[in-house]
């Protein structure tokens, strides 16, 4: 890692979740698609279900290529770590299917749900309004093939590219109105959860 980066710093810059950005990562020979999560214009995290060693790697938006640095790594191996990624994954793809079918209603209570930790039975009952009944049968035979196949490892990314950041550029332009539901959301629960005075 680059001595002269102030890590610090990017931590404090904004960064966004209310979409993911779909990349691909070149691990040795292959190609693999990863969503970039918790984004700006210098960096992001990802899941991935494999052990990064490299600090430099390559991804790809579309056509382009683009370098950027592992500047941090955390293995998710719990078990209800594994049942939220499964379900936001879950989630992810549904969205997906719907496209323009899914309502503001459906797409502001997918995002929220996704991110936030830990909330099983209500991602559960999302999916389930989405026309995908999860039972814990299921659930439980996804996770047993989940734990069989995969370590889910968390990677946060340094990009210091003009493409990315022009790719950033044009999400937040393209989603703007889910961020303004965000920021309606974040305004909302900060008044019912701020303090009554004194």
């Amino acid at each position: 890692m680059s001595d002269s980066i102030d890590y610090s710093s990017l931590r404090k810059k904004k960064r966004y979740s209310h979409a993911s950005i779909k990349v691909r990562v070149k691990i040795g020979d292959e190609w693999k698609s990863i969503r970039a999560l918790d984004w700006n214009d210098r960096g992001f995290n990802f899941f991935i279900d494999a052990e990064i060693n490299d600090i430099s790697m390559t991804f790809k938006k579309d056509i382009k290529q683009f370098e950027g640095s592992i500047v941090w790594c955390f293995m998710k191996d719990d078990k209800r770590a594994c049942l939220d990624a499964i379900l936001n994954t879950l989630i992810f793809k549904k969205l997906e299917e719907l496209k323009d079918r899914a309502g503001k209603d459906t797409i502001k209570n997918a995002l929220l749900a996704v991110r936030t930790y830990d909330r099983i039975e209500e991602k559960k009952g999302l999916l389930k309004s989405m026309g995908v009944d999860m039972t814990d049968k299921n659930l439980s035979m996804r996770l047993e093939g989940f734990l069989e196949q995969h370590n889910l490892y968390q990677y946060g990314v340094h990009v210091e590219n003009e493409h990315w950041e022009n790719t950033v550029s044009s999400v937040l332009k393209d989603t703007r109105d889910m961020m303004a539901m965000d920021v309606a959301r974040e305004k909302f629960f900060g008044l019912i959860n701020k303090p009554a005075p004194k």
